[in-house]
């Protein structure tokens, strides 16, 4: 039997080794490569760590311009709680400036309310129709662009009457503002 062995003694250490290397060596490499993706992902979170901590102070840098800029558009919007004061408020406001432009106001109405849930709006939607000189009609709709608060012209009609060589003529329009309001928490 030994002699036996002794032919195919060859064979059998190629036997050895390949059992080996089934069970012991390919295993082993297929731990180290999953041990090297492993790394690998873990060196790509420490990158990116160090880039955000490399740019910590430009992140805080645009943190504290972003902060300014919603502060600065907070007033964007009119704050109240009573929806009927605050139609009271924007409607006196709209007199006192069409009399400020010489507009004389030939209706004033208001539809139901636009609520705009995501961002905590109200639209209040005023229905106003003037009539007067045209350039004191579009002198008011620029003031109307230029408040602070967001003024939004969702209809606008115009026309014009009267018309001569020097003059622009009289106009009447019909507009439908919209006066956005923040809903605050109770």
């Amino acid at each position: 039997m030994l002699e036996e062995l002794k032919k195919y003694q060859l064979s059998l250490w190629v036997i050895g080794i390949l059992i080996l290397m089934r069970f012991i060596i390919i295993p082993i490499i297929e731990w180290q490569n999953e041990q090297l993706v492993e790394i690998e992902l873990l060196q790509g979170q420490q990158s990116r760590i160090d880039n955000v901590l490399a740019n910590s102070q430009q992140i805080e840098n645009l943190d504290i311009e972003l902060s300014s800029i919603l502060e600065q558009s907070s007033t964007l919007f009119l704050a109240s709680t009573d929806s009927a004061s605050f139609q009271l408020e924007r409607q006196q406001w709209v007199e006192d400036t069409t009399k400020l432009f010489n507009l004389n106001i030939v209706n004033v109405g208001w539809s139901p309310a636009l609520t705009v849930p995501d961002i905590k709006l109200v639209g209040h939607v005023m229905l106003l129709n003037t009539e007067g000189n045209t350039v004191d009609t579009i002198r008011f709709i620029q003031a109307l662009q230029a408040q602070l608060n967001f003024i939004e012209i969702q209809t606008f009609g115009f026309r014009i009457s009267q018309i001569k060589d020097s003059v622009l003529g009289k106009s009447r329009t019909k507009l439908n503002l919209v006066f956005y309001r923040k809903v605050e928490n109770k």
